[in-house]
């Protein structure tokens, strides 16, 4: 696969498979690779390099922004591990993925850098779900950013698990909070927005 990459210059299955001249079909060349590609999961090991290299040019005053969403596939008849997302947009459940980003940004939206990208579904074996994928996030971006920059969440954000994670870490964040929720702020109770 490397080899081929260099020799076509390009990252296109077929283009790779035409550079690596086999005596077998193109198709079967295709397949192999393709096969073989499917066999590892590289989620896990890109998003470390993008988060290490996107380090050292997050600063202290950027916004470290998660956004939890979905990739919806509403004309997929059938795709490997499909799950059930809700468009809270249209009201609507769709069958697709899970994603979760963290993008950081400057204040002044100059400065935009992705950070961490992940596509998941419940339904694959290691099913797992919103709030564990966010932690996961959070975990890998401040184990190679430290303490720098302030968190921030809108959906998924009034979690107790995710606040509590904050809380416990030190870190700065900024969360959307239903009005029905009761916030603990020093020693009373308060609805949420009311900090007077």
């Amino acid at each position: 696969m490397i080899y081929g990459i260099q020799a076509c210059e390009d990252v296109k299955l077929s283009n790779i498979s035409r550079s690596l001249k086999e005596d077998i079909t193109l198709i079967k060349t295709k397949d192999r690779l393709s096969r073989d590609l499917s066999s590892t999961d590289f989620s896990d090991k890109i998003n470390y390099e993008v988060t290490r290299l996107a380090s050292n040019r997050i600063t202290e005053d950027m916004v470290l922004d998660i956004d939890y969403g979905y990739i919806r596939k509403p004309y997929a008849k059938a795709m490997e591990h499909f799950c059930k997302i809700y468009d809270a947009d249209r009201h609507e459940e769709w069958n697709g993925y899970h994603l979760c980003k963290v993008v950081a940004a400057s204040l002044d939206h100059m400065t935009v850098i992705p950070v961490y990208c992940r596509a998941w579904s419940i339904e694959a074996e290691s099913r797992s779900r919103v709030t564990e994928e966010i932690i996961k996030a959070v975990d890998l971006v401040s184990g190679q950013i430290g303490d720098i920059g302030t968190w921030t969440i809108d959906r998924q954000g009034d979690n107790n698990a995710l606040i509590e994670k904050f809380v416990k870490d030190g870190e700065r964040f900024v969360i959307r909070l239903r009005f029905n929720r009761l916030v603990f702020y020093g020693d009373k109770a308060r609805i949420s927005g009311d900090f007077s």
